[in-house]
């Protein structure tokens, strides 16, 4: 087993790498976007033509959300004070701050529990350089724990 455990590393770092390039493709049109409000319209896209992804949101460079909030038809439970998360300020979230700190790379959260509904996503965030400065987009994306799927429970 202490044999087989450096395969198995490179193998998980691998599987990361292959997904991590699947995320970069939320960002390929926005990367040729200048404008704010082309930005904001690029990002409505993906959330209303991708069934992974649940919301998306813009924050500046000091952390704080610049855009409207876009959430997937399909989110409907939210706690009422994040219903319009403008304003609001995400500085101290790894996603804002691994983004600030690799400009032009996509970075992947581990999952957590979302504070808009409650359910488990990870952030794919990226800095973006606009006329209008540099934001950080973000993308909130469904996790789907699969090791779940195996389990059975009887009684």
């Amino acid at each position: 087993m202490i044999d087989e455990y450096p395969l198995y590393i490179q193998e998980q770092q691998f599987i990361k790498n292959i997904q991590r390039r699947g995320y970069e493709t939320l960002f390929e049109r926005v990367d040729d976007i200048n404008s704010f409000r082309s930005l904001e319209g690029e990002m409505v896209k993906k959330v209303m033509d991708l069934s992974f992804v649940k919301r998306y949101f813009i924050l500046d460079q000091e952390g704080f959300q610049v855009s409207d909030e876009c959430n997937s038809p399909d989110v409907s439970d939210r706690v009422e004070v994040l219903k319009k998360g403008k304003g609001l300020c995400w500085k101290n979230r790894r996603y804002f701050v691994k983004a600030c700190q690799t400009p032009g790379r996509v970075y992947v959260s581990q999952p957590y529990r979302s504070l808009i509904d409650m359910q488990l996503c990870f952030t794919i965030s990226k800095q973006i350089t606009l006329d209008e400065g540099e934001f950080v987009a973000c993308f909130d994306v469904v996790y789907h724990d699969k090791s779940m799927e195996s389990v059975q429970i009887s009684v």
